[in-house]
């Protein structure tokens, strides 16, 4: 289970894994808002890395992941209290 939810380079949650989690969440979010009448407000923020074609065609792939590897670990560390990272695809988050 864990290789087909993860991204093996960011080790991050992956598309497939976002897709469980927002079908999960959308679920107990619709039942709590109404057992308790009222409103829930989610928000998703995505997020693309502008120009990581140059960073990545001048420096090496192997630097490239690198950077991809820390800007995982600042989103991890960052939604790890209240949210859910991914690396949805690339240079995506």
């Amino acid at each position: 289970m864990f290789l087909s939810t993860t991204d093996t380079l960011s080790l991050l949650n992956n598309r497939h894994a976002l897709q469980k989690h927002l079908l999960v969440e959308g679920d107990r979010i619709r039942r709590y808002a109404k057992r308790k009448s009222t409103k829930i407000q989610v928000s998703i923020a995505f997020m693309d890395l502008d120009n990581f074609k140059y960073y990545n065609d001048t420096f090496g792939h192997d630097v490239g992941d690198l950077v991809l590897k820390e800007v995982a670990e600042i989103l991890n560390i960052t939604a790890k209290d209240s949210g859910f990272a991914i690396r949805y695809g690339g240079d995506e988050f």
